[in-house]
């Protein structure tokens, strides 16, 4: 057990030092700088982060620097799948979490996929698509990439239109342009936010739409979770959001990039 002794609290996770997510060896910050021995390696984020410390999570400086996030603990996790399932989702792998089904609505509004299951099914809906897929993804790795060149150079091969959002981080690692040349050689249009962090966002068709804190482009852990869930409306608001406003300088090619 890690000892507690003027390492920072946390309110919402007070056994966080018993519950084995933070490592222990001798290691630089890569926030602020600082020697230390208490690190985090879990950190969601399009930058190559590996060595957080706890103080600077507890200040909130390293999330702001590197535009991340933290994984759930379970509890947290199953309280979200509570909640979407009031509203009518169903989990895909039908657990039911202790809840009944909703009377009057057979059949679900969408699905709630965990991390780690959502996977496969986007494939297979990536699969079935016919005219436009618009991906958005807060990061990307290359392994995840190349796993799915399959799958987009088939539906790239029917005349689907494949359409990538990234965030360009402040400093490109090698992986990164690995990643865009992989989509821009196999035919994607990539665009990079130049601002902000993009959603973790699938819209497949003009209708279908994966939603949540799953990077399609990356490896999700198993207390991430996404919606998946057919809605025209929401679907054309999003595919505006992600690409209709590009023409306004929000996002740039990466050709650009390459020049």
């Amino acid at each position: 057990m890690l000892e507690r002794q003027e390492l920072p609290r946390f309110k919402y996770h007070p056994n966080l030092y018993e519950l084995d997510i933070l490592e222990r060896f001798e290691g630089t910050c890569e926030c602020c700088g600082e020697a230390g021995e208490v690190f985090y390696q879990g950190m969601y984020t399009s930058e190559d982060v590996n060595y957080i410390r706890p103080w600077c999570i507890a200040s909130g400086r390293a999330a702001e620097m590197f535009h991340g996030r933290y994984s759930m603990l379970d509890s947290e996790w199953r309280r979200r799948v509570k909640a979407y399932v009031k509203l009518g989702y169903r989990t895909a792998d039908g657990e039911d979490l202790g809840l009944v089904g909703l009377e009057g609505r057979p059949e679900p509004v969408g699905h709630l996929f965990a991390g780690r299951e959502s996977s496969e099914a986007l494939m297979a809906d990536l699969a079935d698509s016919s005219s436009r897929v618009i991906m958005s993804s807060s990061w990307a790795r290359f392994a995840r990439v190349r796993a799915m060149l399959e799958s987009l150079s088939a539906a790239i091969g029917r005349g689907v239109a494949v359409e990538v959002v990234l965030r360009e981080p402040r400093k490109p690692s090698t992986e990164w342009w690995q990643v865009i040349a992989a989509l821009r050689d196999l035919g994607c249009e990539v665009r990079l936010a130049n601002s902000g962090k993009p959603l973790d966002v699938v819209v497949i068709d003009g209708s279908l739409v994966w939603c949540g804190d799953v990077a399609p482009l990356a490896y999700p852990r198993r207390d991430n979770c996404t919606l998946r869930f057919a809605n025209r409306e929401v679907a054309a608001e999003l595919a505006w959001a992600l690409t209709g406003a590009s023409n306004g300088g929000m996002h740039r090619d990466t050709r650009k990039s390459f020049m």
